[in-house]
């Protein structure tokens, strides 16, 4: 979760887009990051959608915190795929959950961000 608050902070991007950023839309040598897509809803068949309007489908510079965060972010999907083998359902996404497939942006608020907040 530290790269997707650290890429949220650095480019003010909204949840939606960051959750179904697909990877081949990150250009870290060129340090920028092209928003066209945001997740509509997760789950067993997610739903993506383009942004909702022309300004919002949009190229942004990527921070150096950003782009280590998205590295890290990167590795340890590697591995996670490695690890689980075929259970592992890669959605192709930057941010995911532990087994690849979409976050559930409510779960990703209700159970981490918010208790992240109280404290």
């Amino acid at each position: 979760m530290y790269a997707l608050y650290v890429t949220k902070a650095g480019t003010g991007a909204r949840l939606g887009e960051l959750l179904g950023l697909p990877e081949a839309n990150v250009d870290l040598l060129g340090r920028k990051v092209h928003l066209h897509q945001t997740l509509g809803r997760a789950g067993k068949d997610p739903v993506f959608g383009p942004n909702k309007t022309r300004r919002g489908r949009r190229t942004v510079l990527l921070p150096d915190e950003a782009i280590t965060a998205i590295r890290g972010a990167v590795l340890w999907r590697k591995e996670r795929k490695l690890r689980l083998g075929p259970k592992y359902r890669d959605a192709g996404l930057v941010f995911c959950g532990p087994r690849g497939r979409p976050i559930n942006p409510s779960n990703l608020r209700n159970r981490d961000h918010y208790p992240r907040l109280e404290r």
